[in-house]
């Protein structure tokens, strides 16, 4: 056991050597040779999307704790604790992460709301560089505003037995209306969880919760919500929404299930058959992407996105000049820059090729 020890030791020394010159730098930013310190930074990032915000700390903290120098550590850590309204340890992590990149870009807006917060620029460079914690923290704390409850606080008193639907609600609503988006989302994740007071607005409060999840990139957070409404709802975007999550997931029968009840609800929902369309495309039933388009255009002649995908589908099946006709269509109704335009014009250029070659 000692000589593992011995060799994790020896490695991480020699990791933390070699990095600097491999990068051509005096920092050890992430590169192939800090393999120990990536593993510790995509465990903090998997930790995180998960809805596991103190254990996303810990492996940063642990990374650190491998690689002080450790630049992309530092800066998680200092949104983390930003968004957590812990400004004094925030602040440390920014200008730790400035100190040793030399750059501000990345962290200027949390900077300027940092410091006009605590009513004045402070310099902590050489106090960051000499790696007195204690003396930039007593330097900042003073002037910036004392918080006595941070997310992981709030998410705890929500899920403690006093916390009703209804307060969780009117807290959530709180959250939102003042952009608290962390914690909006932390006391939506607990309602969905718990809900059972049928005189709220259901499908509000877990839209809400799936569409807070996916503002910060939670995607499990974002389905969740959503696969429970399935079983009550007949809000057409929570099916809308669904179905593009398992679609970007890459889960394309789950999101055609999913459209195919949404078009049951809605018959007449355009972004449903756009969609259903694609599906079908893609699993190599042409026809059925056909008459979902077809039944677009009846409803919207001018639709730009279906003209071109059936032109798109036309072209694949050898269908130029119908393909030709409706993307005539498409350069009379847009302006040359618009992107659908520019597509038209390069399945037009393919359309000649496959001409000429016959």
């Amino acid at each position: 056991m000692n000589n593992i020890y011995q060799m994790r030791f020896f490695l991480l020394i020699f990791l933390a050597w070699i990095t600097p010159l491999l990068s051509g730098t005096g920092t050890s930013e992430l590169t192939a040779a800090t393999g120990a310190g990536r593993v510790l930074m995509d465990e903090g990032r998997r930790y995180f999307d998960a809805g596991e915000v103190g254990l996303a700390i810990s492996s940063f903290d642990a990374a650190l704790r491998e690689y002080p120098d450790l630049a992309e550590a530092h800066l998680e850590l200092g949104r983390i604790f930003f968004y957590r309204d812990q400004f004094a340890k925030a602040l440390r992590h920014f200008k730790a992460y400035e100190a040793l990149t030399g750059q501000e870009r990345e962290i200027k807006f949390y900077l300027d709301k940092i410091y006009r917060l605590a009513g004045s620029t402070i310099d902590l460079t050489s106090e960051i560089q000499a790696g007195s914690r204690a003396k930039v923290e007593s330097m900042v704390l003073p002037s910036l505003p004392k918080v006595t409850k941070t997310v992981s606080d709030t998410s705890e008193d929500a899920g403690s037995p006093g916390a009703t639907d209804a307060s969780l609600w009117k807290k959530a609503q709180d959250y939102i209306q003042s952009g608290k988006t962390e914690r909006a989302y932390y006391t939506l994740k607990v309602l969905v969880r718990q809900f059972s007071d049928e005189s709220l607005p259901r499908d509000e409060i877990f839209l809400q919760a799936a569409k807070y999840a996916a503002l910060l990139g939670h995607k499990s957070d974002t389905s969740y919500p959503l696969e429970k409404m399935m079983t009550f709802t007949k809000n057409i975007d929570a099916y809308k929404m669904l179905a593009q999550v398992y679609l970007d997931s890459g889960k394309l029968d789950q999101a055609s299930t999913v459209l195919e009840k949404a078009l049951k609800i809605a018959p007449d929902n355009i972004e449903v058959r756009g969609n259903l369309a694609l599906y079908y495309r893609k699993q190599g039933e042409p026809h059925k992407a056909v008459n979902h388009l077809l039944t677009v255009l009846k409803q919207d002649p001018e639709n730009v996105l279906a003209n071109y995908n059936l032109a798109l589908i036309y072209f694949e099946n050898g269908k130029f000049d119908e393909a030709q006709n409706l993307i005539n269509k498409i350069k009379k109704t847009l302006p040359p820059k618009n992107n659908v335009y520019q597509q038209s014009l390069i399945l037009e250029r393919k359309i000649e090729q496959c001409r000429s070659a016959q």
